[in-house]
């Protein structure tokens, strides 16, 4: 199951995964934003040489990995079981 940190789920979410046999939840945003602080950290390194770097933040990453399509497909076909 791969699913948000902050999830607005009921509080038995959790405990109806496990029944349905689910026994790991990745959360793949905390290290995309681990990479993100290291690319940003980078970025104002080079800036600081002179050097051209350009990181617009969390609204990049969200273009590049398509997550408006990914958002549009769980507004059409979240609520299904």
């Amino acid at each position: 199951m791969n699913a948000l940190p902050v999830c607005r789920c009921s509080p038995t979410w959790w405990a109806e995964l496990f029944d349905l046999g689910y026994q790991l939840v990745i959360h793949p945003i905390y290290l995309l934003g681990a990479a993100l602080k290291g690319m940003r950290e980078a970025a104002q390194y080079l800036q600081s040489r002179g050097e051209e770097a350009n990181l617009d933040g969390i609204n990049d990453l969200n273009s590049l990995l398509d997550f408006e399509r990914i958002w549009q497909l769980d507004a059409r076909f979240g609520d299904q079981q």
